[in-house]
């Protein structure tokens, strides 16, 4: 390497001095070192970019020998896509429009490997002024490229599946919903996906994600996008369908291909799956408002039993409005204590019917709208668990009153109040506990709650739930089955059961008179009920010709319109002095 930007100056002689021609010498070999030691790649260019000098660590980068490095172009060395912004740079570098530039860009080893390097030159000027050579720095930054890629691809991806995560979906979403092309989307959710997991374990669950992940992506052309939205949840981006037929044939495609068996673990595991589907018609919604569409068309799918595809439209949206506005309404009733316990009386279907005793039926005194029946909000109120803190009030409403009307009216008093019991809240740790403490602070004797449970309790015949309500029953409380008949309950499981009463639907009432097809099945629960030693109910009794029929069939009990509609707690202590509540108007 040569110092050609500077000469020694000669003395007065014309002929430089010892020590100046040293110092000269001592400087050139230094710079000599730093640039062949330096641990970063360094080059000396012509202003053309031929490579005059090389270090050893840019030899070792590009895996050249340094003669064989040394008189190439960095056009030989520099991957064609980045060539035209370095050599941009280069001639605004030499003409002095910039000082010196810095630019991430590839080069090309020996072997043909793509190499990430970080770039900065700068020009070696002559005493004037003038460029006389390019001079740059070449930082090997492969390993910290790669690494961000991983990081890339970690965001956008699922580690279990690899398909893109739902970063990347919306993403390519986003990208679409920017374009004049078409596109739909898919929401898919595996059903009972659970039952894999608590049988066969989350490691058999994961292997299942995967082969099913899989499967799925098999269905789909090169131009549609499967993604893992999260848990059991896929998600499609349709990209150029603008129509809901060809939507629906890759829906059906995808279900097609879960019906054949998995091999999990040796054994066949099957998988369905809903499907919702929405169109991302170009102005019409944003994106979350198209994701958030497909998802509702998927649940619409799931609660029409399941294996389905359902295509989005906007009466599904203004149901789902609906249910939030009762949801958020709900909470705060419930935080206000906005609800009313109201009284049915149950009587004997004797000829005077005498009230022997009455159901506790919950409704909701709105601000605005006025009472509001449970088939109205008891759906929310289940799945956002806020029939557990409902449930519990009524049953210790309930055990209040019952008990107050006994302190008040002895004899005249009803034998029983029953209360109905949700699915949820009977699952709930805290139950047993919690009639217990109702019927301490009410001072209640056990014997006079009845509580009913939902044949779906009958069916989950497990031990937590033999424990329950033996426990129940060890109480003094008596149990009954609501709406028996209209469930799946196992017969098998039925008699062994602490069970007192069946309750037959109303449905089945009244579909008894003229000789309906209710008929039969009432006479069979009551058949059933007289074998295994039960009382019978019978909801639901609104006509003459329905309690003569259900006289003759031997019912005992009943309740119904026909004697009186649910009451409120004064018209209730009323009817036990004799002064009968008129019909209820109800919203």
């Amino acid at each position: 390497m040569r110092d050609e930007a500077r000469s020694p100056s000669p003395d007065s002689s014309g002929a430089a001095s010892a020590s100046e021609l040293r110092s000269e010498r001592v400087i050139g070999r230094e710079l000599e070192l730093v640039f062949e030691l330096a641990p970063i790649g360094m080059a000396i260019s012509s202003l053309d970019s031929v490579l005059l000098e090389v270090n050893q660590a840019l030899c070792k980068t590009l895996g050249y020998a340094r003669e064989a490095l040394k008189g190439l172009s960095h056009a030989k060395i520099t991957h064609a896509e980045d060539l035209e912004k370095r050599d941009a740079l280069t001639h605004e570098l030499v003409d002095g429009r910039i000082p010196h530039f810095e630019l991430e860009h590839r080069y090309l080893t020996a072997d043909g490997r793509t190499v990430h390097a970080l770039t900065r030159a700068g020009l070696i000027r002559d005493d004037a002024g003038a460029p006389l050579h390019l001079v740059t720095q070449i930082i090997d930054i492969t390993e910290r490229r790669e690494m961000e890629e991983r990081l890339r691809y970690a965001a956008e991806h699922d580690p279990l599946t690899g398909l893109p995560n739902r970063v990347a979906f919306m993403k390519a979403l986003r990208a679409h919903r920017g374009s004049e092309l078409p596109f739909g989307v898919i929401f898919l959710d595996l059903d009972q996906f659970k039952i894999v997991n608590d049988s066969l374990g989350h490691q058999a669950g994961d292997e299942l994600l995967v082969l099913i992940a899989r499967r799925l992506r098999d269905t789909l052309s090169d131009d549609h996008m499967l993604s893992r939205h999260g848990g059991d949840e896929f998600t499609v981006l349709l990209s150029g369908v603008g129509t809901t037929q060809p939507a629906i044939e890759v829906a059906h495609h995808m279900q097609a291909a879960l019906t054949m068996p998995f091999d999990l673990q040796g054994q066949d595991v099957f998988a369905s799956a809903s499907i919702g589907i929405a169109l991302g018609i170009r102005g019409s919604a944003t994106l979350e408002e198209i994701l958030r569409n497909a998802d509702t068309a998927m649940y619409r799918a799931k609660s029409k039993g399941r294996g389905r595809q359902v295509v989005f439209d906007d009466t599904m949206h203004a149901k789902v409005v609906k249910r939030l506005t009762v949801e958020t309404d709900l909470r705060r009733g419930v935080k206000n204590g906005d609800f009313l316990t109201y009284f049915q009386p149950i009587v004997r279907l004797a000829k005077d019917a005498p009230t022997v005793g009455f159901e506790a039926l919950m409704r909701w005194r709105h601000p605005s709208r006025g009472l509001i029946k449970p088939d109205e909000y008891l759906e929310v109120a289940e799945d956002t668990g806020q029939i557990i803190p409902l449930g519990n009030w009524i049953l210790n409403d309930a055990c209040q009153s019952l008990a107050g009307w006994r302190r008040l009216h002895g004899a005249n008093a009803p034998e029983f109040v029953s209360v109905n019991v949700s699915n949820r809240q009977f699952a709930h740790p805290e139950f047993a506990v919690q009639v217990e403490e109702a019927l301490l602070r009410s001072g209640l004797p056990p014997e006079c709650l009845r509580l009913e449970i939902t044949e779906t309790v009958i069916m989950d015949y497990g031990l937590e739930t033999q424990i329950l309500l033996a426990h129940l029953r060890d109480l003094g409380c008596r149990l009954y089955v609501d709406d028996f008949g209209t469930g799946y309950s196992s017969l098998a499981h039925l008699h062994r059961l602490p069970i007192d009463a069946l309750k037959i639907d109303r449905g089945f009432v009244q579909g008894t008179v003229p000789r309906g097809d209710g008929l039969e099945i009432v006479k069979a629960i009551i058949s059933l009920a007289k074998n295994l030693n039960l009382e019978v109910i019978a909801e639901g009794i609104e006509t003459e010709e329905q309690l003569e029929q259900l006289q003759l069939l031997g019912c005992k009990l009943g309740q119904g319109y026909l004697f009186a509609e649910p009451m409120s707690y004064e018209d209730a202590t009323n009817r036990m002095t004799g002064d009968l509540p008129k019909p209820i108007e109800e919203d």
